[in-house]
């Protein structure tokens, strides 16, 4: 589909609560052999070490600071040749019993362009619901190194058409 005909994608980042590898392989037939990082919560056999098995696959779990609690984001991001990016956030886990024995929500961003190199101040290319802030809010709750690239791609992003609300939940105590 038009997906992934507009511009070429060159990595994606998945977070989901649960990932089912089928026969231990990445089935993204359209960006397989792209950089591809999944941030996953339950353990899953295949995902600690699947770089040594596909090399642009790397994988990293997400530990959490209470044991009453459980990650369970299923969002994309997608990054493309001309430093756009797009937002996926679905109500279905990366396993195929999810995809097609069930029904699932699915919120797709328009491409997002990225700001101008003279912008320099935070505010501009924030959507009127403030989704840009409130998604790297939620990315830098992970309090992770390998996150904080993403968190500045973002932040170098334009969210002005955006018009929906970033919703999320963090498992902890928070003041």
């Amino acid at each position: 589909g038009s997906f992934f005909r507009r511009v070429r994608i060159i990595c994606s980042i998945q977070f989901h609560g649960q990932h089912r590898m089928a026969n231990g392989t990445i089935t993204f037939a359209k960006v397989r052999h792209l950089p591809l990082k999944i941030f996953y919560g339950s353990d899953e056999e295949g995902l600690v070490d699947i770089h040594k098995k596909i090399p642009n696959v790397t994988s990293h779990k997400v530990v959490l600071t209470t044991p009453f609690g459980c990650h369970h984001t299923k969002m994309m991001l997608f990054f493309y040749k001309d430093q756009s990016m797009r937002v996926v956030i679905s109500t279905a886990n990366l396993y195929e019993e999810d995809w097609h024995n069930r029904v699932q929500g699915l919120w797709i961003s328009e491409q997002l362009p990225a700001l101008s190199e003279e912008i320099s101040h935070n505010e501009e290319g924030e959507s009127v619901t403030s989704f840009r802030q409130d998604l790297i809010k939620y990315l830098s709750s992970y309090n992770l190194t390998t996150i904080q690239p993403i968190i500045a791609r973002i932040r170098k992003t334009d969210f002005r058409s955006v018009n929906v609300f970033f919703v999320s939940s963090v498992p902890g105590s928070h003041d």
